[in-house]
């Protein structure tokens, strides 16, 4: 793929250009944490994003998407696109603005294998990796631990308010390790990430979702409004990270059922990572496939952030012998279930067959290993 997007590079603009790899990422546990402070521990993975890139004289963009068959010309001096995809790179240009980085134009040909909607977070990985891209382009002055916050602020301009746990996996990811990112202070540990005897695995549903479209804002405001009613009655209260089970507790008489379900959830969840930590460290398979199955519960049941096809594939996943354990990953809706599985396990086509027959949908199986995170390529 790299050597074809050099190619189509040199033959279109007939420069050598410089090329950029934008992981994907997974995160084995910790959902809807990252923008609660609480803790999540997610990989960079082998799928992702190439942009092939070289400068051009003007105040023009010139962007081709392989993938997508799709081109576009912004003009620096007001730019502006219909096409929906773009809308991540217009973020990244208005907070260059807004940090007050001066670029003239270039050209840029993307191309990857990351597939959209799976919830492995393509999104991130196309600002994330424009930012980057940039950045060698022209010499600036901002690090990968920069473009972590700039490529959060650029996201969420285009309709989503989440946290920072992609743009920090795909900018900070090694090799063979899973992050355990702390999202209140955003310090970290890169524990090991590949599980003697297990391997990770994605299920895509390949259901269609948005998330700027659904709930998932509303969930982010479920734990906003309940943590002010709480900060009324107890001020040092700044995060949900001050709350344990029995002190949330205290406040039931402040918050509706449905806040004080995502709030359990909240809690539970940073505990369940801390036991993941442990469990793989300690190559307990056990528990770590009894916390990946008590996480998608939760998600399920309290955050009610799955879905029929999600808790299909958990569930079905459950009965098998050669399934550790299994939870939906990303913001819900939609998107992929991350499982642990035995070394041996290989054949799905029951599986398969049978999600055909309920939903008329195909089910994607993609292994994952941690890579190493973003990169220019020599």
């Amino acid at each position: 793929m790299i050597e074809t997007l050099r190619k189509r590079f040199t033959e279109y603009f007939n420069e050598e250009p410089i090329i950029c790899r934008a992981p994907g990422r997974v995160n084995i546990i910790g959902e809807h944490t990252d923008y609660n402070d609480g803790l999540v521990l997610p990989f960079p993975i082998e799928k992702a994003i190439y942009f092939a890139a070289s400068k051009r004289q003007d105040q023009e963009i010139h962007i081709h998407a392989l993938d997508l068959g799709e081109e576009t010309v912004i003009d620096l001096n007001n730019p502006t696109s219909d096409l929906q995809w773009t809308r991540f790179f217009m973020g990244a240009l208005r907070v260059l603005r807004e940090d007050q980085h001066s670029i003239c134009g270039f050209n840029v040909m993307i191309n990857g294998d990351i597939p959209f909607g799976a919830g492995i977070s393509s999104s991130s990985a196309l600002t994330c990796g424009f930012l980057f891209t940039i950045k060698h382009l022209f010499d600036l002055n901002y690090s990968k631990r920069d473009i972590v916050f700039m490529a959060s602020r650029a996201e969420n301009g285009t309709g989503v308010n989440g946290g920072k746990m992609d743009q920090f996996a795909i900018c900070m990811g090694e090799e063979n390790k899973a992050i355990l990112l702390d999202c209140r202070d955003y310090s970290y540990q890169l524990i090991d990430s590949e599980v003697k005897g297990a391997k990770w695995c994605l299920f895509n549903t390949n259901v269609e979702h948005n998330l700027a479209e659904t709930e998932y804002n509303d969930r982010r405001a479920d734990c906003e409004s309940a943590l002010t009613a709480i900060q009324e009655r107890n001020p040092e209260i700044h995060s949900l990270r001050d709350l344990n089970e029995e002190k949330l507790n205290d406040f039931i008489d402040l918050i509706s059922k449905t806040e004080f379900d995502r709030l359990t959830h909240v809690i539970n969840e940073n505990n369940r990572v801390l036991a993941m930590v442990k469990a793989l460290t300690e190559t307990n398979l056990h528990m770590a496939g009894e916390l990946l199955f008590e996480s998608h519960q939760s998600l399920s049941e309290l955050y009610e952030v799955s879905c029929e096809e999600l808790d299909f594939i958990v569930e079905n996943l459950k009965k098998r012998e050669d399934c550790i354990g299994a939870r939906m990953m990303g913001g819900g809706f939609g998107g992929s279930v991350i499982a642990l599985l035995k070394d041996h396990a290989e054949d799905f086509e029951d599986l398969e067959s049978r999600y055909l027959d309920s939903f008329n949908l195909q089910m994607d199986i993609i292994p994952v290993r941690s890579k190493n995170g973003i990169s220019i390529l020599t």
